[in-house]
């Protein structure tokens, strides 16, 4: 039985809970009893409290800035040959800003996978649900952000700066450009990997782009501001 139907079920025998839900488990506490159901494989599980464990002690002593304006995305304006794609670049901002030599290498070498790398610093931003339910009805439903969630978008507008400095188009941490070579020279001063295609396939339908058989929508405005993503 999942967590929904067992919610679900609850509610129908018209019990008075409460329900902590967050992105790696879902807490029910039920007549003074904890009943907890995972969310997240354990090895998601494991890398997200390692990341989240060192972000917290980096904001110990570090202020953040808040509010921050981050565009992700960008249409091309010219003609674009080349595809300039940054490798793990959301881990990479982390390593250099707040990660652990260790947890930062383990998260490229050892046994988790870009996946895992992408749930942990998403895991950030993500936000926790409190619901309190009285005889089956739901009284109040409460959303929690993380003190995190600052650091998560502060890495996301190191990205989006360096992009930015592209001069071309770009989609959160790829670049389709006219010229390589000189964001290519930007980004190995800065110690990002990265990835060059050139670009085979091209089609336009006014701000639906596709390139090399991926679709690219410009029209949309991809807010991530809004909960938490991570590429």
């Amino acid at each position: 039985m999942n967590s929904e139907d067992f919610e679900n079920i609850l509610i129908q025998q018209k019990k008075s809970f409460i329900v902590k839900i967050s992105n790696l488990n879902k807490v029910f506490l039920i007549d003074g009893k904890r009943y907890e159901v995972n969310l997240m494989p354990f090895r998601n599980f494991s890398l997200i409290k390692k990341v989240e464990k060192e972000a917290k002690e980096f904001l110990k002593s570090n202020k953040i800035p808040e509010n921050l304006k981050i565009k992700y995305i960008k249409e091309p304006k010219e003609e674009i040959f080349f595809k300039i794609d940054i490798k793990a670049a959301y881990w990479y901002a982390a390593g250099k800003l707040f990660l652990t030599k260790k947890t930062f290498e383990e998260g490229l070498k050892g046994r988790y996978s870009k996946v895992n790398r992408l749930n942990a610093l998403g895991s950030l931003a993500s936000r926790n649900i409190i619901k309190i339910y009285e005889k089956g009805n739901l009284i109040t439903e409460t959303i929690e952000k993380k003190e995190t969630e600052k650091l998560y978008f502060y890495i996301a507008s190191n990205i989006d700066l360096i992009m930015s400095l592209s001069g071309g188009g770009y989609w959160v941490d790829c670049a389709f450009l006219k010229e390589k070579e000189e964001f290519c020279e930007l980004l190995e001063s800065l110690n990002y990997l990265y990835s060059v295609e050139k670009i085979y396939s091209f089609k336009k339908n006014k701000n639906i782009y596709e390139i090399n058989n991926k679709i690219y929508n410009f029209e949309d405005d991809l807010n991530l501001n809004n909960y938490g993503k991570s590429y």
